[in-house]
């Protein structure tokens, strides 16, 4: 009797563990059954792309490159200072509607009248400023191929290379504008750009706010031609 019982379990074990097999046999069958079916899928999804990818990327191509003309007003002289100068930039297209840009311009040197204070005496001291921007960030745009507005922010810096000789002990309260040096800066912008062919044209309008103890506030327009290639 003992016999059989003992025999009946090692069935029952044996049983179980063919069983067992089978349903791991299946598992991995469906599995791999379903890997291909989503590599299949994702290979069918590929080539349907892939026109419309060629298609943008033939009509607006892999980059942008442009020159422009700027005017960047310095609040934070009173009254502000009006600069002009010319700057570059290289943007690289992310998708049809976006690109990472990089630019860098600068500002010819300007001379204004400002304060310098020792204790209870103020003096006018005459300072010569030119400033350098280096900007990098996302731009977005909309509508047409031919004619797109667009917003970006990009942050980076400005320096303040100021030339002055004021007498010794006066100093000036405009901080890194009179005494020189670089501040870091946060840029949202907007404009329109137009093309004709790999040609356009290209405006923009944004706030160029560098920190020194407190955030300030510049305006800042660009205008000038773009190129794709």
């Amino acid at each position: 009797m003992k016999r059989r019982t003992e025999a009946g379990f090692i069935k029952r074990s044996v049983s179980k563990r063919g069983s067992d097999r089978y349903l791991r046999a299946r598992l991995a069958s469906r599995n791999i059954c379903e890997t291909r079916c989503i590599f299949l899928l994702a290979m069918l999804a590929f080539c349907l792309a892939t026109p419309e990818l060629r298609a943008q990327a033939s009509s607006s191509g892999h980059f942008e490159a442009g020159a422009f003309a700027e005017y960047f007003r310095l609040s934070r002289p009173d009254p502000p200072v009006n600069l002009v100068g010319a700057g570059g930039r290289f943007g690289l297209n992310l998708g049809s509607r976006a690109q990472l840009e990089v630019e860098l311009a600068g500002d010819f040197a300007r001379n204004f009248s400002s304060p310098f204070t020792a204790g209870a005496a103020t003096l006018p001291v005459s300072t010569r400023l030119k400033t350098f921007h280096v900007l990098v960030g996302p731009k977005f745009s909309f509508g047409s191929d031919r004619l797109r507005p667009f917003f970006t922010i990009k942050g980076g810096w400005v320096n303040f290379n100021a030339t002055n000789l004021p007498p010794a002990n006066f100093v000036s309260d405009l901080g890194r504008v009179t005494s020189g040096g670089r501040s870091y800066t946060l840029y949202p912008a907007g404009g329109i750009e137009g093309f004709r062919g790999r040609w356009g044209v290209r405006f923009e309008l944004g706030d160029e706010l560098y920190y020194d103890g407190v955030a300030r506030s510049n305006l800042r327009v660009t205008l000038g031609p773009q190129f794709r290639f």
